[in-house]
């Protein structure tokens, strides 16, 4: 922790005034540095009291993304190794393949105030205004094989569905591979993006986009998206939404490195799957299935069933499932 942000949890510590000389003893700075830190606390959005004689006091904490917010009170193993902040960036995933190419350590987060090129499953764009949504890529060094890696998305899936519901209090659902569902319509989606070399993975990049606290929505997807805001009424802190992804991805992660705790997992996300036993459309390239989905199976497909009894597996990747919001 640099001494910035030493000098702001010693005012979250005290929560009271705090004197000047008391600060400077502590970090051993002069009381003109003092207040120039201070300064500098306050134009990124903390609201901080003087009051001569007395001190200073932290009366209110802005919503914003650094990396001491994001690492404060944060209970992982990897997730988080490295947190990573940016005011704009084209792409989180982007930076984390930077990241994975720079030989930072497995657990490097990436994360952006403003993201202007984002992408989702097929090509699909996706940005937001500033303080609105959570971007954030995770890059990982895995010991598996690249053929176990694919269910990845699935655990991302239930670790944000698990964080929201935790934070938010919200009746979310995961729609399969990955998207997040709120109230019919999606309010997250997961990219898993992977560099091999041979038969090793080299990295994973695992990419979350959140519609947090966005108000609305261009006019080709209202339909189709939504927010933790639109829908409940209520802004969320993004650090404490982000805190609970990692803590539960992280969780879910060191059990999913264990192959023989993949069916409990695969229990449990059946648990939140909001596609099981609904009917739905599943489109290929050159043909459409219709069926109701019945299960997950031990490779991470969505199994159907067609109105003859007949079963087909779906990968994700290799098909559009319609049926939620699509």
């Amino acid at each position: 922790m640099n001494r910035r942000y030493g000098i702001l949890e010693s005012l979250r510590e005290k929560n009271d005034f705090v004197s000047g000389s008391e600060i400077g003893e502590r970090f051993k700075i002069s009381r003109a540095a003092v207040n120039k830190h201070i300064t500098a606390l306050r134009k990124e959005g903390y609201i901080i009291e003087s009051v001569p004689n007395k001190g200073y006091r932290l009366k209110d904490s802005p919503d914003i993304i650094n990396s001491e917010e994001i690492k404060r009170d944060l209970n992982t193993r990897i997730m988080g190794s490295e947190v990573l902040c940016f005011d704009t960036l084209s792409s989180t995933n982007d930076k984390a393949k930077e990241a994975g190419e720079r030989a930072l350590p497995s657990g490097t987060v990436i994360l952006c105030e403003n993201q202007t090129g984002g992408k989702g499953r097929r090509g699909r764009s996706w940005s937001f205004a500033p303080k609105e949504a959570i971007a954030m890529s995770i890059m990982l060094r895995p010991d598996f094989a690249p053929e176990y890696a694919a269910n990845l998305t699935l655990v991302m899936g239930m670790a944000v569905n698990s964080a929201l519901r935790r934070v938010c209090a919200t009746e979310t659902y995961i729609k399969w591979p990955n998207d997040i569902v709120l109230g019919g319509k999606k309010i997250c989606g997961i990219l898993l993006e992977m560099t091999t070399e041979e038969k090793d993975i080299r990295y994973i990049v695992c990419g979350v986009g959140i519609n947090l606290q966005n108000e609305s929505f261009p006019a080709d997807i209202e339909n189709t998206a939504t927010s933790v805001y639109i829908q409940t009424g209520r802004r969320f802190e993004r650090q404490k939404v982000i805190r609970a992804v990692l803590e539960d991805f992280d969780r879910y992660y060191l059990l999913y490195q264990n192959p023989e705790n993949l069916p409990v997992l695969l229990e449990e996300y059946k648990k939140s799957c909001i596609n099981i036993g609904r009917e739905i459309t599943a489109i290929y390239s050159d043909r459409t299935i219709r069926g109701k989905a019945i299960d997950i199976n031990s490779a991470g497909e969505l199994v159907i069933t067609d109105e003859n009894n007949n079963k087909t597996a779906l990968r994700s990747g290799e098909v559009s499932v319609r049926g939620v919001y699509e």
